[in-house]
This record gives structure tokens, sequence and C-alpha cells, in this order.
């Protein structure tokens, strides 16, 4: 919503959505801070939220392109106003967060706020955002006013990408963020497929709106604005139109020169757009229009609005893992798969999905036998969630977020044993509704150790990529519906001659911490042992069971001294070797059950070969015991992992029973 507020009677409050990038990570329990521009007045008790999940799909954390992962903030705990040397007023919020702001990944958020009565210029060159530390002091700041797109669409300068010679001279008066304008506006907007057009060509765009009784008479400029990534086509226009050629077009811009406008008329525009590969996930997806975008007052700046689009056809949210706790060549496994859909696809449609050859699935003849699949493993910002919209004043009806394939889905195998998986999900009866599923397939892994580098000449970003395609059985070949989205396989590993977790005396379980009660933070001390030296930085994984959660920053939460790891000053057990002193441990990041020790041997002998190396490391244990099938953990080291170990079991009440009572008690 653009408009000013008009009076005490009528204020305009609206939710601001926030999109960043982060340079540097913030640590835990820091905050991000917003300085608004005057006039924006923040509630008391300010209010801050995540994005809802759909319809705008922002947090895909398998997207095509690393670079394009927005999300949430990692534990919303608060919002507070703040003060600052020399103001007067506490004019600024921060957001407290519970996890740390991550390095080089994209955030979004939304916060309340109360639009000024009147439109200042300055008010565009005024809104900042930066991150801090838990102790508040600041570690990324924007350097520039936060505009409306990102930040590949402007220069240093004006805000926009650079004027061409001969653009009216509105164009060359742009502030990159947001104004307030006298009225609202509502458009309607439409494209006549959102595929991608790399895939399907151009596409048909239509604007269509009514101006307010009160601009009859009045004339002004119009801007029109396609989301990010959107590009309009500088040759489609129709003479029949109401509004003709735009003056000005560039990239996703559109801007006609003043124009006298009329009450009761419906004026109309039409132009073929390029449509991007995916749905844009660091800004709104949304378009705008701006009648008067360049005037210095609210009466110059005669009203605006915006039109919801719907997400491009393109799958995401894909994953690829194994619930078994094992990436090691040859044994059975059990592999989660999960994707999301943007198109219902009818009875007889399918999903087309690819995978990398020597797994040996589970089949009859050429049936495939999907079955129900765990929780998503990861971060628990990421998801803790199983609702497709948290806000209940967005979504009333609340949807599930993952769900299970429908049983009329038939699963048919094209591949055979030990080829490149070719594998498709065939709708039933009733079809399979747009949304996000997750299943399980048997296997058996490759009986040879397959690393998967980095790559980032491919759609997953590592060597060896799982595709997941939505196709339409209209042609004998299919036809693609929903276009192709990527997911990184995991690799196959050697075994570690042998990894577990150390059992300890009394003694040494009340020195560190040994607390196995459900919900609690719990010290638990590991081992492993290579079958070969290691001389390179590698990163040391230890995979929990479902249920159990590192901290996030986990650095301080690990103990790798000699006479620390099995309590103070206490020795290690028999046929331990001593963490090398030159191996040093450069991070310890948490994400939900899993935690990555980043090490690095320097110029020193780094761990050697046959040698049992023990660790400390802290975890909040789960609400309730594992089934003894899941309650399986799994260290990692290089290319090589453990075979799964089990753990223990949380001090918990067994086959507790309530009888009934004689009613004479």
């Amino acid at each position: 919503v653009f408009a000013a507020s008009v009076d005490i009677y009528n204020i305009q409050m609206t939710w601001l959505r926030i999109f960043f990038r982060a340079e540097q990570d913030s640590g835990v329990e820091g905050q991000v801070r917003i300085i608004p521009a005057a006039g924006f007045i923040f509630p008391n008790p300010c209010l801050a939220r995540d994005i809802p999940l759909e319809p705008f799909n922002y947090y895909s954390p398998y997207s095509p392109g690393e670079r394009l992962r927005t999300k949430r903030l990692p534990g919303i705990l608060g919002c507070s106003h703040t003060r600052w040397p020399g103001q007067s007023a506490d004019s600024h919020i921060g957001v407290m967060l519970q996890g740390s702001i991550l390095a080089h990944t994209y955030y979004a958020f939304e916060t309340q706020v109360q639009h000024p009565y009147e439109h200042v210029r300055l008010q565009r060159n005024a809104w900042q955002i930066f991150t801090t530390d838990s102790s508040g002091y600041r570690v990324d700041g924007s350097p520039r006013t936060a505009g409306l797109w990102p930040d590949e669409h402007f220069d240093s300068a004006v805000g926009m990408s650079a004027v061409p010679a001969g653009a009216p001279e509105v164009v060359r008066d742009l502030e990159p963020a947001f104004g307030l304008y006298r009225r609202r506006l509502d458009p309607t907007f439409s494209i006549s497929n959102m595929a991608p057009s790399s895939l399907m060509g151009l596409a048909r765009a239509q604007l269509s709106f009514q101006v307010p009784a009160a601009m009859s008479g009045m004339s002004s400029t119009l801007r029109v604005t396609a989301p990010a990534g959107f590009h309009w086509n500088a040759t489609s226009w129709w003479e029949e139109d109401f509004l003709g050629a735009p003056a000005f077009i560039e990239d996703n811009v559109l801007m006609w020169n003043a124009t006298t406008w009329t009450t009761g008329r419906t004026y109309l525009m039409r132009s073929d757009i390029v449509v991007p590969d995916f749905s844009p996930q660091s800004s709104v997806n949304e378009v705008l229009v701006e009648f008067g975008h360049a005037g210095a007052t609210l009466d110059e700046r005669l009203a605006a609005g915006r039109a919801a689009l719907g997400p491009v056809k393109t799958m995401s949210n894909a994953g690829v893992d194994y619930t078994q706790n094992t990436n090691l060549e040859d044994p059975r496994n059990d592999l989660s798969l999960q994707f999301s859909t943007v198109t219902h696809l009818n009875e007889g449609s399918y999903i087309r999905i690819t995978g990398p050859a020597g797994f040996r699935i589970a089949r009859d003849g050429d049936t495939c036998m999907p079955e129900a699949a765990l929780a998503q493993r990861g971060s628990p910002y990421d998801v803790q969630s199983d609702w497709c919209c948290e806000d209940e004043l967005v979504c009333p009806q609340r949807c599930p977020r993952s769900r299970p394939l429908p049983a009329s889905v038939h699963c048919h195998l094209h591949s055979g044993p030990l080829e490149p998986i070719v594998m498709d999900l065939i709708a039933g009866a009733g079809g399979l509704p747009a949304g996000l599923y997750r299943f399980l397939l048997q296997t058996i892994n490759p009986g040879v150790p397959v690393p998967n580098p980095v790559d980032l000449t491919t759609g997953c970003a590592q060597q060896i990529c799982w595709t997941f395609t939505a196709m339409s059985n209209a042609t004998a070949a299919g036809e693609v519906v929903d276009t192709k989205t990527y997911a990184p396989a995991f690799g196959i590993r050697t075994r570690l001659v042998e990894a577990g977790m150390s059992e300890i005396t009394d003694l040494q379980a009340a020195q560190t911490g040994r607390d196995d009660r459900p919900l609690l933070e719990n010290s638990l001390v590991f081992f492993f042992k290579l079958t070969k030296q290691i001389l390179t930085p590698q990163t040391l994984t230890v995979r929990a069971p479902q249920g159990y959660v590192f901290t996030e920053d986990c650095l301080s939460a690990l103990e790798v001294r000699e006479r620390e790891v099995y309590g103070n000053n206490q020795p290690l057990a028999s046929g331990d070797t001593a963490w090398p002193l030159d191996v040093e441990v450069l991070s310890c990041r948490g994400e939900g059950p899993n935690a990555y020790i980043r090490t690095d041997p320097g110029i020193g002998q780094g761990f050697l070969a046959e040698l049992r190396y023990p660790f400390r490391l802290k975890v909040f244990n789960p609400r309730t015991q594992p089934e003894p099938a899941d309650n399986r953990w799994v260290i990692a080291y290089a290319d090589e992992a453990s075979s799964p170990f089990n753990g223990f079991s949380l001090w918990t009440f067994k086959r507790v029973t309530s009888p009934p009572l004689p009613a004479s008690i």
C-alpha cells in the first residue's frame, strides 16, 4: 500500500516487506535493525513476522543457484524500539533473533509501519537496514537507501541502471526507494502463461485500470514496473490500446509521458513479456503502477497500486537425502525425495525424476513403491513448520506444507538396475494437486565411492544432480508443465575404520554435563578412526537422529583438548589418541540434527590413519525417544563415513499404564 495517511482519523498502516543479503555472519542472538525515512512510525510495541510461505514461495531451500535462496529470519524473538546517540526519539526498531544471520544469504521478513501525512523527496533516500551481534555492535549495513528492487537493478548514484540517451527527463530523476501517493489504485494485471520464456517463448501481458474520480482531468506520467527478472518486449504494442506505446522501456520498467486522465474509462496496455526461469526470490512478486512517480508533493503524486502475480511455473523445493543415516557404498538405504509443483496435474500427467547411476531401487518389474517419508532434516528455522502458512490472519484455513503422495499415484521406472535413474510419478484419479510432497524409496547405494564436488556450472551447484520436471500427457513425448528444478545428490563414501559414542563413568558424566533427560542440553563424547591420513581442510560431520538439535554456533559446545574431553583433568580412555595440536577447529555450525565442524591441519600431519580421536559435543535432546530403527548416529570426515551406530536411551518412563479404578473408590 503506497497511500499516505490523511489525518489522525485516517491513518494508513501497512506491512512493509524487507529483503536483504548479509555479507557476514552476525552470530547468535543478534538483531536486524531498520532506520525508517522521516515521518514513518513503527507502532509501539513494534511487530515483525515471517513472510507467509504461500503463495509467494520465497523459502526454497533447494532452488536452482545458491544465490537465490531466501530464508526466513532465524527465530524472531521479538521487536523493540531503539535510540542511538544524538537522537531525540526511538525511531529505529530492532528485530531480536535467536539464531545467526549467515554470510552471503538472502533473508525476508515484514514489519508493520504507519505512513506519514506528506511526501518528502528525502523519504526515498533514507531507509537503511543493518545487522548487529549479540552485544549490539553493527556487523553489516546497507551502503545506501534500501530500494524497491535487488541491488543489481541500481547503480550507486541514481538507484536505477544506466539511463539511455534520449530518455524522458522524468527518468533521470528517480530514487530507488518507494514513495507515497495521494490515493490507492487497484489495477488488474495478467500474464497469459507463467511458464518460463526460455521454454515457452514470450508471454502476453495485459494491464487494465480505471482512475479514481478525483483524478479526472489531472495530468501525470505513468510508470509500470514488473517484478525483478521479468523483461518487457519493446516492439509488441497494439494501436487499439488506450495507453499506446510507452516513451521509455528498460528491462522491467515502462514509462509514459504526461497524460491527462479521464474517469469512467478503462485504460488498457498489452505487451509481450519475458517470463524468468523462476519466481523472484529477493524482491516482491508484484507489478507496480505509479501515477506521477517523479512528483515532489502528494498533489503531483496522484495514485499508485500493485497487482500480485502468481508463481512462475517452475518446480522448486527439490531435495534428496538418505534416511537410514548411511551414505556408504553398497548398504541398503532409504532415499527421501521431495519437490513442489505449481500446477495441478491431471490424471495421466506425471513428475519425471532423473538421478545418478548406481542405485538399485526396490521394484516389482517396472513399478517402484514410494512410501511415506520422515520430516525434512535441517535447520529448525527452515523446516520447523508443517504448515504452508503460519499466519492465521493471512491463511485462516491453514494447509499442510508437505504431504505424502496420493495413493492413486503410480511409480514407473524406465531405467534398469545400476543405470542412471529415470522415474515417473504418474497422477491417478483426482490428479496431483499443486503442493509440496515428500516420499521415500527403498534402495541400495552404489557399490563404489562417488564423490560429489562443487560445480557452479550445474543447476544444483554440485557435479551430480537430481532433476524434477512436471509433464503433461498431452503428447506422446510429454509436454512440460512446470519446468525442471535440481537437487544435489549426496556423495557415496568409504567406511571409516570405526566411530561411535564413548562410554563414560559417573564422575566423567558429572564433569562433562551428561544429561539424558528429554529436551535438556546433553554433552556427548564421540570418537572416530580414519583409514588414511588427511592433510587438507575438511569437515567433520555428526549426524544425529531426528529430534536432536545442535546449537547453531556450536564452537563453544565443542571440546577437543586432551585433559578436558572426558572432564576436567580426566585422562583419555584406553585406545584414544589426543586431538592433534596442529589441527585447528575453524568453525562449528549446527543445523538441527546435523553438526558441521570445519578443521584445518595447516602444515602439520593432520589426523593420522588407524588412530582413534575423541571429541565432546553438546546437543539438545528430543522430546521423545526415537524408535530403535531411527536411533542411529553417523560420523563422517572427508570422503569417509561410519556405519550407523546406536544412540542412547532417554530417561523417560516406559510401559506406563493407568488402570481404571472402581467407582466406589
